[in-house]
């Protein structure tokens, strides 16, 4: 969630999905330019609200869990948003990795070494002391495996 923080701080107006109440969160929605959640409460919240509720839509960023790819083109065929993937942990307190527009997560390099260990865990090595726990080879608990020799990652999430 730091990353809606930042775009806060950065003048855009963020929501943040938690629906709790939705015609509230539909009413905040109407303003909001930037919206960040989980996929499945982010798709829930779009398919419900009208077509003036998110016109003002510029960026979408789901956490925590994907959005399928039908998913990210209904949100991009109701919305002017861009949809985006941020995968991140608690300990870095930043994103330590973000999809393009084609789907893929690019590691953010200025903020984090990875490693894949022989089981396809993910081991980080966070390198900004400023924004991040010091920790090395931290595993974070998740797979992954490399796409291409681009940096591209799949992440698999294990709650």
């Amino acid at each position: 969630m730091l990353s809606a923080v930042g775009f806060s701080l950065a003048g855009f107006h963020t929501e943040i999905v938690n629906y709790f109440n939705l015609k509230d969160q539909i009413q905040k929605l109407r303003n909001a330019t930037v919206l960040f959640g989980h996929g499945t409460k982010i798709l829930q919240l779009i398919q419900r609200a009208d077509e003036k509720a998110v016109e003002n839509l510029r960026v979408v960023a789901f956490i925590s869990e994907p959005i399928v790819p039908a998913g990210k083109q209904f949100i991009e065929s109701k919305t002017s948003a861009k949809v985006y993937g941020v995968y991140g942990s608690i300990e870095a307190m930043c994103p330590i990795a973000m999809t393009c527009h084609e789907g893929r997560y690019h590691l953010m390099p200025e903020l984090v070494l990875m490693e894949i260990d022989e089981r396809e865990d993910a081991l980080l090595t966070f390198i900004d002391k400023n924004r991040a726990t010091i920790l090395l080879r931290y595993e974070v608990g998740d797979k992954a495996s490399w796409k291409s020799a681009v940096a591209d990652v799949i992440f698999q999430h294990f709650v």
